[in-house]
């Protein structure tokens, strides 16, 4: 039996050796930054925080996109009654860092919950860019 081998440092994007960030890597990460810095939307406000470069308007961003998200939800829970559209607004409004006890949140877990016994919703479809 072989013993396993932990990965190698350059295969992490660190320089061998120096354990700092390879060239490669400084230079994707810069890209990135650069990408991303100037944009209002959910992805870049979520690549900047991963990144520790917010900016000033992210958190009103933040909020304006979690009311956005709430206000979308019914009262059984669903965002017009699609277990896709609810389980990725679900999904956006909990990496955002709506609170897990937030009404809106309670009601759509309990709404995809409930749909996990239910015939499938195979043929609902969705937007060729979110799958």
């Amino acid at each position: 039996m072989t013993t396993p081998r932990a990965p190698s440092l350059t295969w992490r994007g660190m320089a061998p050796g120096t354990g700092q960030a390879s060239p490669e890597i400084v230079a994707a990460l810069g890209r990135v930054r650069a990408f991303f810095a100037d944009r209002s939307t959910r992805t870049a406000m979520l690549a900047r925080g991963m990144l520790a470069k917010p900016l000033s308007g992210d958190v009103v961003l933040c909020e304006h996109l979690i009311r956005e998200g709430r206000r979308k939800t019914r009262m059984d829970g669903s965002i017009h009654g699609s277990l896709i559209e609810t389980t990725r607004t679900l999904a956006e409004l909990l990496d955002l860092g709506c609170p897990h006890d937030h009404a809106a949140v309670v009601r759509m877990s309990g709404y995809v919950l409930a749909q996990q016994n239910a015939p499938g919703h195979f043929g609902e479809g969705g937007e060729p860019d979110r799958h």
